[in-house]
């Protein structure tokens, strides 16, 4: 029987990192040089877990890249490695005043949060988990313990949607 060939990560990180290059530039030639609208991204690598057995390889240099990536294509872009519980809603939170700002000074706004890091669905909701989580070492979890520790990305999403932004963009890697 033959095997299929596996696949490198490194090969589905430049396929992702591609197919947002195109559809930014895209995004980009659809503007004008005068376009008021301002790009804005919060770009969140999480790799170093205090419950070490949850440690992965490349979030860090993949948020790195991408953060590095996105400022090339002219956004304004928010950079953060290794995340808490409560680093994830400070940084949420200074991204959606900044993009507030903007939004009152009249200025259409795009925004792009990326997230590089474990997730987990529970009851039919995504969660990212900070990198100060012990919950994975726990014998059994319930609904309770899962909203007390992990970051849910409805409220990613929610909170975003609230800006009326042009565009919002969530990936996930």
């Amino acid at each position: 029987m033959n095997k299929l060939p596996k696949i490198s990560s490194a090969f589905w990180f430049w396929l992702l990192l591609s197919v947002l290059v195109v559809t930014l530039v895209t995004l980009m030639i659809e503007t004008s040089p005068d376009d008021s609208r301002l790009r804005l991204a919060l770009v969140i690598g999480n790799q170093s877990y205090q419950d070490t057995d949850l440690n992965l390889d490349n979030p860090e240099r993949d948020a790195e890249a991408m953060a590095h990536t996105l400022t090339q294509l002219g956004f304004e872009t928010q950079l953060e490695l290794n995340q808490t519980r409560s680093e994830l809603a400070a940084s949420l939170g200074r991204f959606m005043q900044k993009a507030r700002g903007y939004k009152r000074q009249g200025r259409e706004v795009v925004t792009l949060v990326y997230y590089a890091g474990h997730g987990i669905q529970y009851d039919s909701v995504n969660y990212l988990v900070p990198v100060d989580t012990r919950l994975m070492s726990e014998p059994a979890i319930d609904g309770d313990m899962v909203r007390e520790h992990l970051f849910s990305l409805k409220f990613v999403t929610d909170s975003i949607a609230t800006l009326e932004a042009a565009l919002n963009l969530v990936i996930l890697d």
